[in-house]
């Protein structure tokens, strides 16, 4: 049985369980740590984009979910938290270019 204090999945639980209680530090910790035993883990980069932007680590969030859409693009949950970042730092067009609402931009 994996060690639940370096197993990717049950880290990554422990996240999104500390997210539901607003305790976003403590969850962007733990989503660090699964992160360093597993880069790819969906889960862990789907509470870490949910935690940093509500922690308002905007900028942060924003590269979080670029990550997590190399590995998964398009997954409707990155793009929703990257959305909610981009709009949070005032970049609106590039936010409603998430949901395709706006012309594309030159990247």
């Amino acid at each position: 049985m994996p060690d639940p204090r370096s197993d990717p999945g049950s880290l990554a639980a422990m996240a999104g369980e500390l997210n539901e209680a607003g305790r976003y530090e403590e969850a962007i910790t733990c989503c660090a740590r699964a992160l360093d035993e597993d880069p790819a883990s969906i889960p862990a980069l789907q509470s870490m984009a949910f935690a940093l932007n509500r922690a308002r680590r905007y900028d942060e969030a924003i590269s979080c979910c670029k990550t997590a859409m190399k590995i998964q693009p398009g997954h409707p949950r990155f793009v929703r938290e990257r959305a909610f970042a981009l709009n949070k730092i005032g970049r609106h067009e590039e936010a409603l270019e998430c949901y395709g609402a706006g012309p594309p931009r030159d990247a």
